[in-house]
């Protein structure tokens, strides 16, 4: 089964979507693009707002900004007015902008992100896809029509005590 070119920048989005709401819905501190859906041109900027939410005085934080979800091309510490602190950055071609702030004191909870995507219809993949691309998940899919599509756990021993 070939994916549709079409359908990369619509998963693309979803993904970013999911991956956005998912840190509204965390406590203290929101991060969000000035656009809602997180959509930009190239050459657009994107006006980053980072609120806490806490009702306290916000604390010490710090972001970085991520070309591509991997690439390091800006950090900082943020500086709050009335609990809103903001960061710009600007797309240089199509390509997706990840912001991840994390604040005092540092801890696996104390951390949010923000996602955007410039030209979503424009990014492809870097390489092609293998040769046996569309024979693989052929095959899989077929081994996946093969499962019960409601399956039944049944309890079995594990060998470990109190787990089954």
């Amino acid at each position: 089964m070939k994916m549709n070119r079409a359908r990369r920048p619509l998963r693309l989005i979803l993904f970013l979507a999911v991956f956005v709401a998912a840190n509204f819905c965390r406590a203290q501190m929101v991060v969000a693009p000035d656009k809602t859906n997180g959509i930009y041109q190239v050459t657009d900027t994107v006006h980053w707002m980072v609120e806490w939410k806490d009702g306290s005085n916000a604390p010490a934080a710090h972001y970085v900004l991520k070309s591509g979800g991997l690439t390091k091309v800006e950090q900082g510490d943020l500086t709050f007015s009335n609990d809103i602190a903001t960061v710009d950055s600007k797309f240089d071609k199509p390509n997706t902008l990840l912001l991840e702030v994390d604040w005092q004191p540092k801890n696996n909870s104390n951390h949010v992100w923000g996602g955007t995507v410039a030209a979503p219809d424009k990014i492809f993949p870097a390489a092609p896809p293998p040769d046996d691309f569309d024979a693989f998940w052929k095959t899989k899919l077929e081994e996946l029509d093969k499962i019960p599509a409601n399956p039944q756990l049944e309890k079995e021993a594990s060998g470990k005590p109190g787990v089954d």
